[in-house]
């Protein structure tokens, strides 16, 4: 069993430190003597103390001091020592170099060795002078090609290093023995190497280099350049190779590493975007000791953080022996300080106590593996182990660390395995904490390894929830929060192929790993004994107070003018006569000790209201002139700092501190005493249902039970003090409320809707699991709340399946959610202020249920409105009461819940005020309450399960009551609970009930090419109706809603119309050649190409003229005789742009040329042609580019990346060559094409505007398609459209002459391995949009609301949306197309309305012309569309709450748009879009005189049915019925019957008539010709 706790430290960090110990060891030499002051810096930051042979710069000035046996150091500049240490390697490569350290070389006689400002810091050594002179550093990429090399010292051959490096690295990784340092095959260079993102670092150098300094300083570059690229990949480097070069001179010179300061550097090297005017002079940090940090820094408010984080690893054997154990930790500080202060440090440190001779009385650490940050200074932690330093700016690690110790694991996990049958196995887990119960462990992770041919594995936990990943063969069980002293169990079924497998694969799997967290809890033992700064400019350090969650790590300072106003508020309300808390001479209010448990109490609430933060294990006793504190010497310190603003509120502070690991009892003597002198007859005011724990709350109690002194229940007067809320109250109640209301809008309802649309199965717990980390993390829903302000208020509540418990105390199931009935509750805390909402949700709720919610409805916004000040808290019951009856529901009444509501503030319920029937305290202006109208135990008897029978309901909102009688502020409105927003149906027929419309549901949307001879069966005409008649009135409904819709859009400038973004190059800025000296030409009178200028220059009077390629509209070559004829014609005319700009100055037209020479006047024309396509081409791509928007940089996903390999996509790229597959990766924010030839494309998230997934049920193909916000160049074209997609067998096929057999077995084969082939990539495509769905889209993205959108086959049709017909399908928010280019994609949201055209009895297609919103867009159009389908794209159209018009003819759009923008407020007078509605606009006669000036007259009509090309098939048969159908109640003649035995005989004479296609179809018509007359008769 693995164990993990915290975080896991970096394995490079430790890998250094192993190669420093065994280099060390080995006898390499450490650091060379020529290292400048940044070099020495990074190796203090590896932990490993400088040998003595070393030469050390004086940490003021820069300058070397080298010690040797007598001699005299001299002081250099840096700059001069890397003069001289050029000239030395110089000369080593010449071969006349001395071999002696540059170190000696520079010292002359003497005997000091000291600098003369440095105490006794600055001695040294000599060694070797290549111990870290690299040769060469490159950056090459995943296949070994070179992205950025550097050569410093050209001593070795580049051009051949990457190949050599590439060819050992993978013949040692065969082998698997790779390490990050190697040696060539011939052992004459040594590579140093660090893999990150898709590079390889790489350092070269011929000497035996200092490994652990070279990896040290590879990972501060890449530091470095993510500092300034954000991430280092290849594309960054490719895009800022001059920044990049510019890096590397900076930071290495001649092979030696100088300067590895980010944000100092920063400081003189410029991104582009931030390029000084003038040449920026370095900063004095670069030539400075601290050249960690930069000068003139200053802060307004000066703080400094210190986190001890610690990471436990542990290995335990299946016996329970601990096999490894160590502990991992570093101390991590922030500073935010002015000037250069000065800090000092001290932990407890074994060597030092024991030094010290204090081993014994306190608790010590022994340290191991110390690493400090470059900043330490190292000869004071060695000499009295003191951490000195200057610290950097922001955050850096102080002091990593590492213990061996034996620990107990802090989470015992054993796991008993129990074998029922040859093929059933379970696994009974239990998990034990091990640690204390004060402590909670978080993010408990248990990975139970499984057999990988496990099948269909059932888990049931005590506690979190427990999913089977089978792509890590392993069970996963989340805990969220694992208290200290608890057991959890686990039990898991599952099956096997065999037992005897199950025996084979247990010795195989891995052990159990568990992950988890445990805050404010060290291991070790570590402790910060104290922390000081000193700064020049004499600032102020104020120590940590840790005083509980409120103070841990941060500067406590109470607002002593809102503490003082308060104070003031509560003494005044206790002096009035008659006023609070009048029968108490005293008030007592005990804290007890932290717990992670959500509590709320009024003691925590006055703490909170009063003090801004809740001081635990606290005793406050307020008499009429003190108030008394006891606590600990630290919180007492804090409380010190309210004396002013006590006496100024005309109270005395008394401050009562009590001694470490005591309980006060003296203190709380004097607590009695003072209560004693309150009174003659003392009466304490208690909070007797308060039961606070810990030393010092048990203490008082129990001495206050012991003095005899009587109590007094003060909870109702307390709860009255605080329940009015000033301003800054209120405000935070309506953060709270606006935040839940955000999560229930922008994730709750959206995870709900795709809950119940694909019939998920998610758990009510693991979907509040989800809300809750939506609450905690505001910046997910886009919401700039601050993260550390906001809290749940308790854990959301998810409800559904007849199980139903209204209280807020109750917690989300871990059953299945049930699509009947469901119940959402959130809650959240802004500054510890709470507010409720809670909503419910109905899937295909009958007739009776929507009833029942109208009239809770009702009664929820009665209680609302009956919250007004100075009303009794029981008129919001009484109101509540008096609406279900109003309604007629007063079977309700017995149903509801006891109260109506309770207030809420900092307390999420305060019992003392509800809202119930017997509560008369006034309601009073501020107040906030959570109205909450519920109602449990309804029955449904026409429910489909038994989990639906049973069912409740809920409504509640914050409610803030406002003064002088007004209505009260409803804080949640943000979150709808309309019928219409709440309601969803997913049977047929809409909100209808019954088999009838069921069986219309068959009517409407029959299957392709299939016959409707059902119709007969399960038809319902007064339904059917019925139904028109409700679609008609929704119809008219919409009309208002699209008319202000366009109004609006009007007023507010047209449609919103934007620019066409950047344009390409004109023409008129294009000039041949600036001046005659660049023309570069023969002297020969011809017509010539510059191919270079891109000009044609021709002969004109016996000079040459150049023309300008793109001036040139075409050239042409005809050939008479032995010459040849050269014509050039030039663009010319209005459209053209140089003659708008110059009207004047064009008078060329065409020029034309007579050549004896007809080869050559070929090769210019083709020549001409050739060069005019490229340029053309050319300025269209630049022209295109600049209408793109800048997309953000792709960021590349750490760890797994979900990949769809051999994928096509379209459109291509452009290119040569054969097309070939590529993968589609989803990384952290985009997806990247790759191809094997190298190309790429990046898709962003936050540029897709819808996608798509369409597996190949019915398609030969299987897809993925990205609609996007802004278009993007795929090769060198824009589309706005990128689609990814595979085969699943061929679109063509050869075609024998013979016939193969039905059961011939080859035939069966293709068709199986087809079928298989299918359903592999329809899964493999499932399951890579599953992936990016849930774990990136959800997760990271949920305010985009990303979703991959399935078309529904079923509500498709046949159209041209083009120039070829498709079938079109719709999907929740589109209209697509997506198996045919161009794809076609419409938005539902942007449509305003859509006109059905050239609907007509005696035509088979119509048109669909869809109205944008933007009225400056032109129309959308789909012709050709069947009219069988009309019906049930009438109804779609209904569904989606889109108005439509049918029209018998087509409109002149392009005119009616343009008269609506250009009278708005006219066009609204008239109508609106009323004029489309032919009923209500023509009369009966008009009707006629339409139909004889649009419709085709009957004679055009047969001839039409005469040259139709079509086919009278089965289709067209059901077309016929359906036309006929349409008057059926208005003939008389054959009924169904007699239609349907008609219908069959024409069948059987199709199917065994020699006659031809169209013979039969003359039959057909001549058939029903008499029936058409008569309709047209009769009409």
């Amino acid at each position: 069993m693995a164990q993990q706790g915290s975080k896991q430290p970096a394995p490079a960090a430790l890998a250094v430190q192993h190669l420093a110990r065994a280099g060390a060891a080995a006898g390499s030499p450490a650091l060379s003597a020529v290292l400048g002051r940044r070099m020495l810096q990074v190796a203090a930051s590896t932990g490993l103390g400088l040998p003595r042979g070393v030469a050390r710069p004086c940490p003021h000035c820069g300058t070397f001091n080298a010690e040797g046996n007598s001699s005299q150091v001299q002081k250099l500049p840096r700059r001069a020592v890397r003069r001289e240490l050029q000239q030395q390697a110089a000369a080593q490569a010449r071969g006349h170099g001395s071999g002696q350290p540059i170190s000696r070389r520079i010292s002359s006689g003497g005997s000091s060795g000291r600098h003369a400002g440095e105490g006794d810091g600055c001695r040294g050594g000599a060694a070797a002078a290549g111990a870290m002179s690299l040769s060469a550093l490159l950056f090459l990429d995943q296949r070994g090609k070179v992205v950025l090399q550097r050569d410093f010292r050209g001593d070795v051959p580049l051009a051949k290093v990457a190949d050599r490096f590439m060819a050992r690295l993978n013949e040692l990784e065969e082998s698997g023995v790779a390490t990050p340092v190697l040696l060539d095959a011939d052992g004459a260079l040594s590579f140093v190497y660090v893999q990150y993102s898709n590079l390889y670092l790489l350092a070269v150098a011929r000497s035996n280099i200092n490994a652990a300094a070279v990896l040290v300083f590879l990972h501060k570059l890449i530091e470095i350049f993510k500092h300034y690229f954000h991430e280092l990949e290849e594309e960054s480097l490719r895009d800022n190779f001059v920044i990049a070069y510019e890096l590397l001179d900076e930071v290495c010179d001649f092979g030696y590493p100088q300067f590895t300061e980010a944000k100092i550097l920063s400081e003189f090297i410029k991104t582009d975007a931030h390029r000084l005017a003038v040449q920026a002079r370095p900063p004095m940090a670069v030539t400075n000791a601290v050249s960690w940090r930069q000068e003139g820094l200053f802060y307004k408010k000066n703080e400094v953080f210190l986190d001890v984080v610690e990471s436990v690893n542990l290995l335990v054997n299946s016996n329970g022996t601990v096999v490894r154990s160590e502990v991992v930790g570093a101390l991590k500080m922030r500073a935010y300080l002015s000037g250069m202060p000065e800090c000092k440090c001290g932990v407890n440190d074994k060597v030092l106590f024991e030094a010290q001779g204090r081993s014994g009385r306190q608790k010590a650490v022994d340290l191991e593996d110390i690493k400090f940050h470059q900043c330490v200074r190292l000869a004071s932690f060695e000499r009295d182990r003191t951490i000195s330093f200057i610290p950097p700016d922001g955050a850096f690690d102080l002091m990593t660390y590492r213990l061996s110790q034996n620990i107990k694991p802090l989470i015992w996990v054993e796991c008993q395995v129990d074998k029922h049958s040859r093929s059933r196995t379970e696994y009974l887990v239990k998990a034990r904490s091990q640690f204390k119960e004060r402590s909670t462990a978080t993010s408990v992770e248990i990975m139970l390894p499984l057999p990988p041919d496990a099948i269909s594995p059932t888990v049931r936990t005590s506690q979190g929830s427990a999913v089977y990943a089978p792509e890590k063969d392993a069970l996963v069980w989340k805990i969220k929060n694992f208290p200290g002293g608890r057991e959890f169990l686990l039990r898991c079924k599952f099956g096997l192929p065999s037992v005897a497998a199950e025996e084979e694969a247990q010795g195989r799997l891995p052990p159990i790993k568990v992950k988890f967290e445990i805050p404010y809890y060290s291991v070790s033992g570590i402790q910060v004994r104290y922390l000081k700064v000193i700064e020049r400019s004499g600032y102020q350090a104020l120590p940590c107070a840790a005083c509980g969650p409120a103070g841990r790590g941060q500067m406590v300072s109470i607002d002593t003018a809102r503490f003082q106003q308060r104070l003031q508020k509560l003494y005044d309300a206790w002096r009035e006569d008659g006023g609070l808390f009048a029968d108490a001479s005293a008030l007592a209010v005990v804290a007890g000790s932290v717990t992670e448990a959500i509590a709320y109490t009024k003691t925590a609430s006055l703490h909170l209201w009063l003090l801004g933060y809740e001081f635990t294990e606290t005793v406050l006793v307020f008499t009429k002139s003190e108030m008394h504190a006891l606590a600990g010497p630290k919180k007492t310190d804090i409380l010190a700092q309210l004396e002013g603003a006590c006496a100024a509120a005309g109270v005395a502070l008394r401050l009562h501190p009590k001694p470490k690991k005591e309980d006060g009892s003296a203190q709380i003597e004097a607590l009695l005493a003072a209560i004693r002198a309150s009174a003659d007859s003392p009466v304490v005011g208690m909070l007797p249902k308060e039961k606070p724990q810990g030393a010092v709350p048990e203490a008082w109690l129990a001495a206050l039970a012991a003095s005899g002194l009587a109590t007094t229940d003060m909870a109702a007067d307390l709860a009255q003090l605080l329940s009015p809320k000033d301003e800054e109250e209120a405000k935070n109640v309506k953060k709270a409320a606006y935040l839940v209301g955000n999560a229930l809008v922008k994730f709750t309802v959206p995870q709900l809707e795709g809950i119940i649309d694909e019939e998920k199965k998610v758990r009510h717990s693991k979907l509040a699991d989800k809300i809750e980390e939506v609450i905690s993390e505001p910046s997910k829903m886009d919401i700039k709340l601050k993260a550390d302000a906001v809290d749940i208020a308790y854990p959301p509540l998810v409800q559904s399946g007849g199980e139903y418990d209204l209280r807020l105390a109750s917690a989300s199931k871990d059953s299945y959610i049930h699509y009947g009935v469901i119940i959402c509750s959130l809650g959240a805390r802004y500054a510890s202020y709470c507010a409720n909402v809670a909503r419910t949700y109905f899937v295909d709720p009958s007739k009776e249920q929507e009833a029942q919610y109208a009239a809770l409805q009702e009664a929820q916004a009665a209680a609302v409105a009956a919250l007004v000040e100075g009303a009794p808290m029981s008129a919001a019951h009484d109101a509540v009461v008096a609406a279900l009856k109003a309604k007629g529901q007063e079977a309700l009444v017995e149903r509801l819940t006891k109260n109506v509501g309770t207030a809420i503030g900092l307390e999420l319920r305060d019992t003392t005020q509800q809202l119930n029937a017997t509560n008369t305290r006034p309601v009073k202006a501020g107040m906030t309450f959570n109205v909450a109208v519920g109602m449990s135990g309804l029955q449904r008897d026409d429910a489909d399960s038994e989990a639906g029978k049973t069912y409740a309901m809920l409504i509640a909102d914050t409610v803030v009551v406002k003064a002088g009688g007004s209505p009260p502020d409803v804080a949640t409105a943000l979150a709808p609970r309309d019928w219409k927003d709440v309601a969803y149906y997913l049977k047929d027929g809409g909100e209808d009930e019954g088999e009838g419309d069921e069986g219309d549901a068959v009517v409407e949307v029959p299957e392709v090419g299939m016959r409707k001879s059902a119709r007969t069966e399960h038809v319902d005409f007064k339904q059917r109706e019925e139904e028109r008649r409700r679609q008609k009135e929704n119809q008219e409904d919409l009309l208002q809603r699209v008319n202000q819709a366009t109004l609006d859009m009007l007023n507010k400038g047209g449609g919103g119309a934007g620019s066409s973004g950047g344009q390409g190059r004109r023409i008129t800025d294009i000039v041949a050649y600036k001046s005659p000296s660049d023309m570069q030409h023969n002297n020969s009178l011809t017509v010539q190409v510059d191919h270079r200028s891109e000009c044609v220059l021709v002969p004109i009077y016996g000079m040459l003229v150049p023309f300008h390629i793109l001036t040139v509209k075409n050239a042409s070559n005809n050939q008479d005789g032995e010459h040849a004829y050269i014509r050039l014609n030039f663009n010319f005319g209005g459209s053209y742009e140089p003659g708008l700009k110059h009207p004047r100055s064009i008078f060329l037209k065409e020029l034309s040329f007579r050549s004896a020479d007809v080869r050559h006047a070929a090769k210019v024309v083709q020549e001409i042609k050739a060069l005019r396509s490229a340029v053309q081409q050319r300025e269209k791509e630049k022209a295109e580019r600049a209408t793109l928007v800048q997309q953000e940089k792709l960021v590349r996903g750490k760890g797994r990346v979900y990949a769809l390999p051999d994928v096509w996509i379209r459109p291509a790229f452009g290119g040569k060559g054969r097309k070939v597959t590529g993968t589609l990766e989803a990384h952290a924010n985009g997806f990247r094409y790759s191809s094997p030839k190298g190309e790429e494309l990046d898709i962003m998230y936050r540029n897709i505007k819808h996608a798509f997934f369409q597996p190949a049920d019915s398609e030969m193909i299987a897809l993925v398609h990205f609609h996007l916000v802004n278009p993007i160049m795929v090769g060198k074209k824009k589309t706005n459209d990128v689609q990814f997609y595979t085969e699943v067998m061929d679109s063509v096929q050869t075609l024998d002459a013979g016939r193969r057999s039905m059961y011939d077995p080859d035939e069966i084969e293709e068709e199986q391995r087809e079928r298989e082939r299918r359903n592999q990539i329809n899964r493999q495509f499932n399951q890579f949009v599953k992936r990016v769905q849930q774990d990136i889209w959800e997760r990271d993205y949920g305010d985009l609301n990303l979703e991959f959108e399935v078309p529904f086959r079923e509500l498709g049709f046949h159209g041209v949306p083009h120039r070829t017909n498709s079938f079109i399908m719709p999907t929740v928010n589109c209209l697509v197309e997506l198996t045919e280019m161009p794809f076609t994609v419409l938005t539902l949201s942007e449509v305003n309305l859509v006109n059905l055209e050239r609907v007509g009895f005696n035509l088979r297609n119509f048109d669909m012309v869809f109205i944008w919103k933007d009225l400056n867009r032109d129309v959308g159009r789909i012709d050709s569309i069947p009219s069988t389908s009309l019906d049930t794209i009438k109804d779609w159209l209904t569904s989606i709450e889109i108005k439509y018009y049918e029209s018998k003819v087509n409109l002149n759009w392009k005119n009616i748009l343009k008269s609506i923008k250009e009278d708005p407020e006219g066009f609204i007078e008239d109508g609106g879009w009323s004029f489309l509605d032919a009923e209500q606009s023509d009369s009966d006669a008009e009707d006629g005189e339409e139909e004889s000036d649009f419709a085709p007259s009957e004679a055009e009509d047969q001839s039409d049915e005469d040259m139709s090309s079509e086919d009278e098939s089965l289709a067209s048969e059901g077309e016929e019925e359906s036309e006929y159908e349409a008057e059926s109640d208005e003939e008389e003649g054959l009924d169904w019957d007699e239609l349907e035995e008609q219908a069959r005989a024409d069948d059987r004479e199709r199917d065994f008539s020699d006659e031809g296609e169209e013979e039969y179809a003359r039959k057909r018509k001549a058939k029903g010709s008499s029936g058409g007359a008569g309709k047209k008769a009769r009409r």
